[in-house]
Formats: structure tokens, sequence, C-alpha cells
């Protein structure tokens, strides 16, 4: 049983390094509905993602350009892969233990915030994308049809 969790994990870390150096969705899109940038502080690892939205909420289309360690490119390139085509509010119920999941790895406390920053900057992106929408609706809602006017002063 041990040998077969050995292998498990040496799996995942080919997993990671097979992402590092060949990402999936690596690049930025045309005219994204969402584009996002965030950099960790601690180790200069950068990660903007680009994505374009369907009138529904659901992605179209995802990419992700920036540089850092193999983990955050890794989970950059496999978060892409694994939200394309949900909905935006699906994404913004997502939870480390998610994204451990999806990277199949556990991560030292020290590289926590690698693992992380990919999906981090993906649901701060939909956060500003909702709050745009809404402000706009809001702009919209309060012009409203025009108010026909009686005019009172003819005879």
């Amino acid at each position: 049983k041990c040998k077969e969790g050995v292998r498990i994990m040496d799996m995942y870390r080919t997993l990671i390094l097979e992402h590092s150096k060949n990402p999936q969705n690596k690049g930025t899109l045309k005219s994204p509905d969402i584009r996002y940038k965030e950099k960790n502080p601690l180790c200069g690892d950068e990660i903007q993602i680009d994505v374009q939205v369907t009138r529904k909420g659901e992605i179209k289309e995802i990419a992700f350009d920036g540089h850092g360690c193999a983990i955050s490119q890794a989970a950059a390139s496999l978060l892409t892969e694994e939200v394309n085509g949900k909905h935006v509010d699906e994404i913004l119920t997502l939870k480390r233990k998610e994204m451990l999941n999806v990277l199949g790895i556990e991560l030292a406390a020290m590289r926590m915030k690698c693992g992380m920053l990919a999906l981090h900057v993906l649901q701060k992106g939909i956060l500003m994308y909702k709050a745009k929408r809404l402000t706009r609706q809001k702009r919209t809602a309060n012009k409203g049809p025009k108010k026909k006017t009686e005019n009172k002063n003819v005879r």
C-alpha cells in the first residue's frame, strides 16, 4: 500500500512538472471580459488571467500568462483546464481543498501561496467583473424609459 501511495505522488509530481514545462491555455485573449493580474510579493510569482464569459455566465475561453515557480505555473495551467465551461458563481465557491485536489499534491505551508495564486487571481477577477456588470445594470435601470410630460400650457 505504501509503494502505491509513492507511485501516485510521483505521478502527480510528474503532472506538475509537465504542466509547468508545457502549460495549457498559456497566453492572452484578444478581448477578454475579465482580465486580472496579481503578484505574490514573497516570491515574485505573477499570474494574469483572461476570461471570456457567455451571456449565461459560463467560461467560454480562458488563458493565463505570467511567470514564477513550477507550482504556480502548473496550478494556473491545471486550473484553466478545470474551470473551462463552468459558471463563474461555481468558481467563486472553490476553496483551497478543491485547488489542492486539482494539483493532486500536498503543499508545504511556504508553497501554499504559489499553489493558490491562480485561483485567487481568477476569483478576484470574477468579483470585479460581477461588480462592473452590476454597476452597468444599475446605471441602465436608473436611466429607465423617458417619461412623457404633459404640456399643461396648451390652450
